[in-house]
């Protein structure tokens, strides 16, 4: 990493109401520098999503109401600056719904990181997964086996090469059946 200096953070929350704690995950070895370089949204979704899907047992698909809500979510922390689970003073199964996901269980991670130079799509994503696998929270949620469905978010600042990258994670509620007369 040549010596500069890295800061990454990483949050969780899981479930629809309870805050967890959570460990500060080290530093990871997949956080690298590549001058000139900018992560593509489309790209660090795709890596997010397959890289979430080699952990765990069960594979979780793209849900594009939880892709909504987790983009709407980065993009807001990236503008406001701000980087907390009720950042926007709304929990993420409050955004979830709002983005029209019925949600009976609703998981979020997110991550942080100021790269002077730049970097890739994958490394920023192999980055983000590296270090929700170090906590055991953000791993916890990851690996949830209740849920099947995924959406991720990426939001960032040129000019400051901060990325922001928010991993929502869910079980829709079961589909209510309408008796027909």
């Amino acid at each position: 990493m040549g010596g500069k200096i890295h800061k990454c953070m990483v949050a969780m929350l899981f479930g629809m109401w309870a805050v967890v704690g959570c460990a500060e995950p080290k530093q990871s070895a997949a956080l690298k520098s590549t001058p000139g370089a900018q992560p593509e949204r489309a790209a660090v979704r795709q890596s997010v999503v397959a890289l979430t899907n080699v952990q765990r047992s069960k594979t979780v698909k793209s849900d594009r109401r939880l892709e909504k809500a987790a983009q709407k979510y980065a993009d807001y922390l990236a503008r406001t600056g701000k980087f907390d689970h009720d950042a926007d003073g709304r929990n993420c199964g409050q955004r979830a719904i709002a983005a029209g996901f019925d949600a009976r269980v609703v998981c979020e991670n997110l991550y942080a990181c100021e790269v002077p130079g730049g970097m890739t799509s994958d490394d920023l994503a192999a980055a983000a997964v590296e270090g929700w696998m170090k906590s055991p929270g953000h791993r916890n949620n990851l690996l949830d086996g209740r849920v099947s469905a995924i959406g991720i978010g990426m939001a960032s600042d040129a000019a400051t090469n901060k990325y922001i990258v928010v991993q929502m994670l869910g079980k829709p509620a079961a589909s209510r059946k309408v008796a027909r007369r």
